[in-house]
């Protein structure tokens, strides 16, 4: 299996949740997103680099796009540089060649979306190559690979300061070996000792909106106050098939409520395929929404809730679009920025003296949770490639558990993009599944975990509306969808 991506600086569709597993043995998918930035530490610049990982020794799971491409994207710097990234996976092995321009010594050269990665496996399972023709270029140079941005990801064997955070500092780290600031010398450092830096290297964005972030600080929060509700905009008269962004709130004092992909964000997209993903420490919300049938703009396109001490306001979020194509996958500009910041005050509590708990045992309002199968049960072609349906629920006697993109929906088609929001305001559930090698019906599409007020819901309870389907080849087909409740 050999597989091309080019000029990935021109973006991929890196919502695509399939992901590539070590050596194709197994089912086994797990559902963290992980975001890891590569990097080396040589003694020259290199003209052309190849980062080389075996991500079965690794223990490590690939994002791929709707291509069946790596989710990965050169560095912006090295990108204004003209440099070209060629990604290529053979069996296990995962290689990134960086071509056409200088490469330079100490480099965070590009990024890859993981599934699941171990850090240290994966540091251990990597080698680079650099061609070079400096003289005392280190044609083999170590590989730093970390889940942290920017220049950080590396080692820098001269400034006194512990980089990449792994307890050595300068040339007492081992991806300073041969490195000519140290010459074969070594550092004395003390592990007591916390170095800080004020300094920070300037990585270029595009699609940039907002005021620009410093990274390398972080903001004190305190506890917060009050939730907003935080929409994300798309101000341009655009048909958009696929959209990502990313939103640096390092400068917002607070957070967004939940963390990873348990995040509280919705898409306001009607029918559309949504994930998103926040990295607290990073202080970063990742952001992606597919829709087969394409959106435009101007429009409201997510939302999120975001907990504050104090009002944010539209400046202290950078929105960074990392990928954009209308419905025939074709590259476009856009932009995505707030829309809109609504803040309510937090929720107060009332000390009134001791409370007494009295009978027992405390039970949980709402009554028995009984899983909801929605079941494929016939299609117009042999096979399914996308099917995108709402299931109303306003006349059931309950809700489904979670809100939004952390509904409690689990997927049951093997291999298959997919995505659940539930919009408990307006008793109404989305289902998205994407497949590249399609799935023929009768089929289990998904558990939904319902959440019963005291009577026993029946089929006739949810309305299921199929809002797009389609085979394999992305030919329109009718399908018809059921409701599955045990007895």
């Amino acid at each position: 299996m050999r597989k091309h991506l080019r000029h990935l600086a021109t973006g991929s569709v890196a919502l695509a949740l399939l992901v590539l597993l070590p050596g194709c043995k197994d089912n086994h998918r797990p559902p963290d997103f992980v975001r890891l930035f590569f990097g080396t530490t040589s003694t020259g610049t290199c003209d052309s680099l190849t980062i080389e990982v075996d991500l079965e020794a690794a223990n490590s799971f690939l994002v791929m796009d709707l291509g069946s491409n790596p989710d990965c994207s050169l560095a912006a710097a090295l990108e204004a540089s003209g440099c070209d990234l060629d990604v290529i996976v053979e069996g296990d092995i995962f290689r990134a060649t960086i071509t056409g321009c200088t490469i330079p010594a100490f480099v965070s050269a590009f990024e890859c979306f993981f599934v699941s990665a171990d850090l240290s496996q994966i540091n251990a399972a990597a080698t680079a190559q650099c061609v070079c023709t400096n003289p005392g270029c280190n044609e083999t140079p170590p590989v730093c690979i970390s889940d942290e941005p920017g220049a950080g990801t590396c080692e820098d064997c001269d400034n006194g300061v512990d980089d990449d955070e792994d307890g050595a500092v300068d040339c007492d780290d081992s991806q300073c070996a041969g490195s000519p600031q140290c010459d074969g010398t070594t550092t004395t450092s003390s592990p007591d000792t916390t170095n800080t830096t004020g300094t920070t290297d300037t990585t270029n964005t595009t699609h940039t909106t907002g005021t620009t972030n410093t990274t390398g600080t972080t903001n004190t929060t305190g506890q917060p106050g009050q939730e907003c509700r935080i929409v994300f905009h798309l101000p341009d008269a655009e048909d958009v098939g696929s959209l990502q962004w990313d939103t640096n709130y390092s400068e917002a004092n607070g957070g967004f409520a939940g963390a990873g992909p348990n995040v509280d964000c919705s898409s306001l997209v009607e029918g559309s395929i949504a994930s998103f993903n926040d990295n607290d420490e990073g202080q970063v919300l990742s952001g992606g929404i597919i829709s087969l049938e394409g959106f435009t703009g101007p429009l409201d396109i997510a939302e999120c809730t975001f907990e504050s001490s104090e009002t944010p306001v539209a400046a202290d979020f950078t929105i960074t679009v990392t990928d954009a194509s209308d419905p025939d996958l074709n590259p476009i500009d856009v932009d995505v920025v707030i829309g809109s910041i609504e803040c309510d005050a937090g929720p107060t509590t009332t000390i009134d003296g001791p409370t007494t708990t009295i009978g027992g045992p405390t039970t949980t309002l709402g009554g028995e949770t009984i899983p909801i199968t929605f079941r494929l049960a016939s299609a117009s072609s042999e096979e399914v490639g996308a099917v995108q349906f709402s299931v109303d629920y306003s006349g059931a006697p309950g809700e489904f558990a979670g809100m939004g993109s952390s509904v409690s929906c689990t997927n049951e088609v093997d291999g298959a993009i997919f995505a659940a929001t539930d919009d408990d305001a307006g008793d109404s559930l989305s289902l998205g599944f994407i497949s590249l090698d399609g799935f023929a019906p009768p089929a289990d599409l998904a558990i939904c975990q319902f959440v019963s007020s005291g009577e026993a819901p029946v089929p006739s309870d949810f309305t299921i509306t199929v809002e797009d389907a389609s085979d394999p080849d992305l030919n329109p087909i009718t399908v018809t969808i059921e409701v599955v409740i045990p007895e």
